[in-house]
């Protein structure tokens, strides 16, 4: 299944460590803390968003295979072949790490 995002979202796989139990909870790889950042990467990103003062699309600054800082309380987890993943909008994006 070929992932494609629409409008101003981006699809993250985790960097590593979050699992989903038997029943489909998601547990996450954190210290406990609900706000903290998660470390992932962007699998697939939407064309952008329109602006509000009808000036056309606004271009995405992420890309397909960046590695991201991002906000897990901002973000909604799915599953697909029993891999966690995350959907969320552009602005859940914190930071980027492109070495």
């Amino acid at each position: 299944m070929k992932l494609k995002a629409l409008h101003d979202y981006v699809i993250v796989r985790p960097a590593g460590g979050e699992t989903q139990s038997a029943g489909g909870i998601v547990l996450p790889a954190q210290n406990g803390d609900k706000r903290s950042a998660i470390r992932g990467e962007v699998l697939a990103v939407g064309p952008g968003k329109y602006s509000e003062a009808g000036e056309g699309l606004m271009p995405m600054t992420v890309g397909v295979g960046t590695k991201v800082l991002y906000d897990n309380t901002r973000a909604q987890a799915f599953s697909v072949h029993n891999e966690v993943l995350y959907l969320m909008h552009q602005d859940a994006v914190f930071a980027t790490d492109n070495e």
